[in-house]
């Protein structure tokens, strides 16, 4: 008898914008990987593969991030139970939001998606997006967390400085928002009216403006059985822009000879 081989499983995802790599749990082998309909070669990446139980793993990347997390329960949900990990890690991250394709062939025994015992994790850094909801942008439908939007631009003042004041308005923001300028903080806006007064952080030539957004716990809960849903719109919706205003000086004046008679 001649030895079959077992089928494979397609799984599709929208990774993020600045998507660098990947840490997948299989009950299975990664047979190909393919984002935006192209094949990935296997020489632009780094593999590596370990076994771990699910919750030390992630108690790893907690740990590594925070500092020690072994002495709270937050893992206790994650499996004991050793598993296998494929760790991705790209040579240059995607700067856009992509398409991506895995191909999967299960362990005898596994089907559908128990070819994945634990949650997916995903490494991104810096990438290319448009301002909007990044509820509805793939993997980030669930994320809830802070986004940091940036841009650097260059700043030629105005001809009367001294008398006006400049102000940074931000159009609409889902839900809340920390605004730096140049590498300094400028203020939290935790509600509207999404505006700032920056006047005192801008300088002549580049300056970088960076806007980080909140959003709630609702993206966490959407599914999950909980009383604590609510809108999961998120992001910077813009139009995002600078304004001046000029600024008068009001005086009290001494009254005339002829408002005293009247008085």
């Amino acid at each position: 008898f001649g030895t079959a081989e077992r089928p494979t499983y397609w799984f599709r995802f929208v990774a993020p914008p600045g998507w660098s790599g990947a840490s997948i749990p299989l009950r299975g082998a990664l047979k190909s990987i393919v984002v935006d309909g192209k094949a990935v070669d296997p020489a632009s990446f780094e593999r590596k593969s370990i076994d771990v139980a699910g919750k030390d793993f992630w108690r790893g990347q907690r740990s590594a991030a925070e500092g020690d997390a072994g002495a709270n329960d937050l893992f206790a949900a994650f499996s004991e139970r050793a598993v296998r990990w494929e760790t991705l890690q790209f040579d240059e991250p995607f700067e856009r939001a992509a398409t991506v394709a895995l191909e999967i062939e299960p362990e005898p025994g596994v089907c559908g998606g128990a070819v994945f015992p634990e949650p997916i994790r995903l490494d991104c850094g810096v990438g290319k997006t448009e301002l909007g909801d990044w509820n509805g942008r793939g993997v980030l439908a669930g994320y809830s967390g802070g986004v940091k939007y940036g841009k650097t631009f260059v700043w030629e003042g105005g001809e009367d400085g001294a008398n006006e004041r400049v102000w940074l308005e931000l159009g609409k923001v889902s839900a809340s928002c920390r605004i730096l300028l140049n590498g300094r903080k400028v203020g939290d806006l935790p509600t509207s009216p999404w505006r700032l007064d920056v006047t005192d952080a801008l300088r002549p030539g580049e300056n970088r403006l960076e806007v980080v957004v909140f959003n709630t716990l609702a993206n966490f809960y959407a599914d999950l059985p909980s009383r604590y849903k609510g809108s999961a719109e998120s992001g910077l919706f813009g139009p995002v822009e600078f304004r001046r205003e000029k600024t008068f000086e009001l005086r009290e004046t001494g009254s005339s000879e002829k408002d005293d008679a009247v008085k």
